[in-house]
């Protein structure tokens, strides 16, 4: 039998599933996420790749939202949801304890929609923070994954649901501004659904062919 060989300890996992992220090549070359918990700092890149400016001190953060208007961003820090303007680049903590993931910024850019996980094992909530006042509501509350990944002009919110069943069901779930959660999309194995800026359609990846 084969003996295992470490090869390094400080692969980082991936938040809400925490497995490794890895691939190898032919000529033995390895690539990995890096430790979560590196130092980043948010960069302006320039579409040949040139580093164009900085922002704010370097820092334990996880991701990027740029604001609707292009003058905030929203990160990651110590799984809770953390703002910044780019002019004054001071960071505003905006969600209050638990596990807090994945920000979407509200068309206006007053509130956050989020994935919070903070009543226990196994539960998923998706709710909306209020920047100015703090107030949390929940739009909906899970046993399975949920993603949240959109919210549109006219209001209305946008989020992937994960089934837990024999094969993982996928959904895409739109609400309405003050409506009722709606199911628009069942594809098995729809991944990573991005808005239009118009809000009228949503692109995603799906192994509906055989592959993704």
């Amino acid at each position: 039998a084969a003996s295992p060989i470490l090869y390094d300890r400080s692969a980082g996992v991936w938040p809400g599933v925490w497995c490794a992220v890895m691939a190898s090549s032919p000529t033995g070359v390895i690539a990995m996420l890096g430790p979560s918990g590196a130092v980043g700092q948010f960069t302006w890149i320039a579409r040949d790749g040139r580093p164009l400016d900085t922002v704010g001190e370097p820092t334990r953060q996880l991701g990027v939202e740029l604001s609707p208007d292009g003058q905030h961003v929203a990160t990651l820090r110590s799984e809770e949801i953390w703002t910044m303007s780019l002019a004054r680049p001071v960071a505003t903590r905006v969600t209050r304890g638990g596990s807090n993931r994945q920000p979407i910024w509200s068309p206006d850019g007053a509130h956050i929609l989020s994935l919070f996980q903070g009543r226990g094992i196994g539960t998923f909530d998706l709710v909306t923070t209020s920047l100015a006042t703090g107030d949390v509501e929940t739009v909906r509350q899970l046993a399975d994954g949920v993603k949240p990944f959109g919210w549109t002009r006219d209001g209305s919110l946008a989020w992937l649901e994960y089934g837990n069943t024999t094969r993982p069901v996928a959904t895409i779930w739109t609400r309405p501004t003050n409506g009722q959660p709606v199911p628009v999309l069942r594809d098995g194995d729809a991944e990573t659904p991005r808005v239009s800026p118009d809000g009228r359609w949503i692109a995603y990846a799906s192994d509906r062919s055989g592959r993704f």
